[in-house]
């Protein structure tokens, strides 16, 4: 396949810009509970739904996730469920085939038949590098999702080990994301992603850094760790393509 892939980077403005504006909303999260990397995704997110108008929805997924998504505050519904992985009953795990199950006899097939094709907007963050096999999450994604509905997924490029025992990769390029829901059937709508080398550094250690951790200065024990970074502004997003942390697309469910 010919690569054609267009990574979008945020500018730093556009990232202020949006804290500025937001951060109050969010209760002082953006700038202080939220690691950044999310927070830049979180603002491209606002960007995209509000130019291309795309911010009312009947139903709406949010996979292994929960109401307290932050994307779920930026665009409005009428109703949400939460298909959220459970531990005891397996109730959708992404590494099950969730259209074999709704045709099955087993009692929670009606689950799975209740949801095929149904959402118009679907979020799934932070999950894939959680589950065994992404291409049979994808699956399951297009499976709920109505034809010509919206998916949003964020997911990591390099980032350490967590969530154990359901952690399975380090996370993804942003071309696996294109490929992927390429050969899906879905239409790649956007590629974002952002990184650079402090937040690279500290994220591969177990450190996701705030918007006020990352400043310059000592600011953490990180920083005491590796004083060179003490001397970085850690917000700022490297386009060189070499220190992306982070990667997340918006896609049109087409066939």
């Amino acid at each position: 396949m010919k690569n054609v892939l267009n990574i979008y980077y945020p500018t730093d403005k556009s990232v202020i810009d949006f804290i500025k504006i937001f951060d109050e909303i969010y209760e002082k999260k953006l700038t202080n509970q939220f690691n950044f990397s999310r927070v830049v995704a979180l603002s491209d997110f606002h960007r995209l739904v509000t130019e291309m108008s795309i911010n009312k929805f009947e139903n709406i997924a949010v996979i292994s996730g929960s109401l307290n998504d932050p994307e779920t505050r930026l665009i409005n519904y009428e109703k949400i469920d939460t298909l959220q992985f459970n531990e005891v009953s397996h109730l959708f795990d992404l590494d099950e085939d969730w259209k074999k199950i709704s045709i099955s006899t087993k009692t929670k097939s009606k689950q799975y038949k209740d949801i095929e094709n149904k959402y118009d907007f679907i979020l799934c963050n932070q999950v894939f590098e959680h589950i065994f096999s992404p291409q049979s999450g994808l699956k399951n994604i297009s499976f709920v999702a109505k034809k010509n509905s919206y998916v949003w997924i964020s997911l990591p490029t390099i980032n350490c080990i967590h969530g154990d025992p359901f952690f399975y990769s380090a996370g993804y390029h942003p071309r696996f994301l294109y490929r992927m829901f390429r050969e899906f059937g879905f239409e790649v709508i956007h590629i974002g992603a952002w990184g650079n080398r402090k937040y690279l550094a500290y994220a591969a250690q177990g450190k996701w850094a705030t918007y006020e951790e990352l400043k310059r200065g000592f600011r953490s024990k990180m920083d005491f760790a590796h004083p060179y970074f003490a001397l970085i502004d850690g917000r700022k997003n490297d386009t060189s393509g070499k220190f992306i942390t982070d990667t997340w697309g918006l896609f049109k469910k087409i066939e």
